[in-house]
């Protein structure tokens, strides 16, 4: 029951629906035991007229059918315009079915996108891309079938419970005899196979994120994998979980898919008993035609909805883990940050950070150990420090990504719990650039489609970032498409498509995080060129571990084991330093 109820709270706001749903199911039910119980006497007229003129003489009277070609036309009629209401209404289920599922898929991938976006960040670093990709893929993909498997299971077992009641009603002894061993089939066959399919289910769920994790890893680092000749190594890593992933994919699909076999067995077996207890196809064989025709007839129909029962009843066990995990992102509340981009009433003026103490863990062993800073507009701070000494965290909690444990901040003067607002001024630079896999007019503006783009502006920050030559020289300009991960650019390229981004979206302050040390050093000395130009008319923080790349920096702060241990300008620390 618990497992239901989480397939129905996923629903969220397409719980409405539900109940129109079941009314369609109801009705699809009826329709299908109507066109079996309207069978009977049709079967009768063709094989006794007599016996049917005497239970269905009512019915002739009233509609004037005094002929034999004349009742046979009208039932006939009668059959296929039923059987044409059925063809119409299993559509309409379909249709309904499916309409649900792939909105709810669509709906779901959207709210997911959303949390994981603007999800605490100290969650995000502590979390497994691989697991939110899957999550958003497989995993989701797994939830949809899920449900589906449940609405088909309540369509058919509708279906399933109006035509054993038609039968009952013809034949009610034989009926009790097959429903029995039914249901006890079914019985034995999901409590047999419940934990084997669990089992599976969770099996696949976690190599499935374990070979997303791998693949992923591998194609980010496939330059550096082909240079140490690593292939081997994470080949190896995904055979395994693949093996793993197919192994039990086969059998939780064997298990789903061959019970039709057994339900076959099971309806040739029906047959037999029918010849046995029914004594009229011993002794009357005639008049057990029309019976016998209904019966065959209800088999054929049922035949397909037990087997789509059962194959449902498969997939639903299957989904127990994978949905379980997908509830766990979809249905726990988590506070999401909101920061309204449009609701900057003022100028950045300054940014000051007081007696700041930040712990990853929450306890008393501070990353970050009483650092106070202040930051004015349009001034150039330097940090400097050795990896692992506190920089970049430093920064994480300028940008509010990170909420400090103790210590005080204030932006424009006014205290604020956490600096979020700070990022409505803020352009970020790190050292691997974010590139998308499109254009450089793309990149640079990242507009929403249809969003209209001030080509002008546009025009003025590729001149100011120096990136006119680099477009000129591209078979389409500005729209040519430059690869994922920015592929087909250099390093210098593209941190310059990063600062035109900054200039194109009118940031005031520029945080620039370690952005130049992966680069060659003339393409190092281009970009602070090119940063130099830009001080006094924007706020800069620049993080480095060479000191040339903070030589335009007004105040240059040392960072070691999460404190400031100095404060320079350029002058005094590149004599200290020599």
């Amino acid at each position: 029951m618990d497992y239901l109820k989480i397939v129905y709270e996923l629903l969220e706001e397409d719980k409405s629906k539900i109940p129109f749903l079941v009314i369609l199911f109801l009705l699809t039910s009826f329709i299908d035991a109507l066109s079996i119980a309207i069978l009977l006497p049709f079967i009768q007229i063709l094989v006794n007229i007599e016996t049917f003129e005497e239970t269905y003489g009512w019915i002739l009277n009233y509609f004037s059918l005094n002929s034999k070609s004349q009742i046979i036309t009208f039932t006939g009629v009668m059959l296929i315009l039923i059987f044409v209401i059925k063809a119409l209404a299993s559509v309409l289920v379909n249709f309904s079915i499916l309409k649900i599922m792939y909105n709810r898929q669509a709906k779901i991938r959207k709210k997911l996108l959303h949390k994981y976006l603007n999800m605490d960040y100290k969650k995000y670093i502590e979390g497994n891309s691989a697991r939110y990709i899957q999550i958003l893929g497989n995993i989701n993909t797994q939830y949809v079938k899920v449900l589906q498997a449940f609405l088909k299971l309540l369509s058919d077992g509708l279906i399933f419970i109006s035509i054993i009641a038609v039968l009952a009603y013809i034949q009610g002894p034989l009926l009790l005899s097959v429903a029995v061993i039914l249901v006890l089939f079914l019985i034995i066959y999901d409590v047999f196979f419940k934990t084997i399919l669990d089992k599976q289910s969770q099996a696949i769920t976690n190599s499935g994120i374990a070979v997303t994790k791998i693949i992923n890893e591998a194609i980010q680092g496939l330059k550096e994998i082909k240079i140490l000749s690593k292939q081997k190594f994470f080949e190896g890593l995904a055979k395994k979980n693949l093996e793993i992933y197919a192994k039990n994919n086969i059998y939780s699909d064997l298990i789903r898919t061959q019970p039709r076999y057994l339900v076959e067995l099971l309806f040739v077996v029906f047959f037999i008993l029918a010849v046995i207890l029914m004594d009229p196809l011993q002794n009357n064989f005639q008049n057990a035609i029309p019976t016998l025709g209904v019966f065959l007839f209800a088999v054929i129909r049922l035949l397909p909805s037990m087997n789509q029962m059962l194959a449902s009843i498969g997939v639903i066990r299957s989904g127990l883990y994978p949905v379980s995990v997908l509830s766990e992102d979809m249905l726990t509340k988590q506070e999401l940050e909101k920061i309204d981009q449009n609701n900057i009433k003022e100028d950045f003026q300054s940014m000051s950070l007081k007696d700041i103490y930040f712990s990853y863990k929450g306890d008393q062993n501070y990353q970050i150990n009483g650092i106070s800073i202040n930051v004015e507009k349009n001034k150039s701070i330097g940090l400097f420090g050795q990896s692992g000494s506190g920089k970049t965290t430093l920064v994480d909690i300028m940008l509010g990504l990170l909420e400090p444990e103790k210590g005080e901040i204030k932006l424009n003067n006014k205290k604020i719990k956490n600096n979020q607002d700070f990022r409505n001024f803020v352009a970020y630079i790190p050292q691997d650039i974010f590139i998308i896999n499109d254009s450089i007019q793309n990149n640079i503006t990242l507009s929403e489609e249809g969003e209209k783009i001030d080509k002008d502006l546009l025009k003025e920050v590729i001149v100011k970032s120096r990136l006119s030559e680099v477009v000129n020289k591209l078979p389409e300009g500005i729209n040519t498409n430059i690869g994922e991960r920015g592929v087909k650019l250099s390093g210098g390229q593209k941190q310059r498509i990063a600062i035109a981004r900054a200039l194109f979206n009118k940031k005031e302050v520029l945080i620039m995080d370690e952005a130049t040390s992966a680069l060659d050093n003339e393409t190092e000395k281009e970009i602070i060129d090119e940063i130099k130009k830009l001080k006094g008319r924007i706020t800069m923080i620049v993080i480095a571990h060479r000191l040339t790349t903070l030589q335009h920096c007004d105040e240059i702060y040392e960072i070691s084991n999460g404190r400031i241990s100095e404060k320079y300008n350029y002058e005094d620390i590149s004599k200290s330093k020599k």
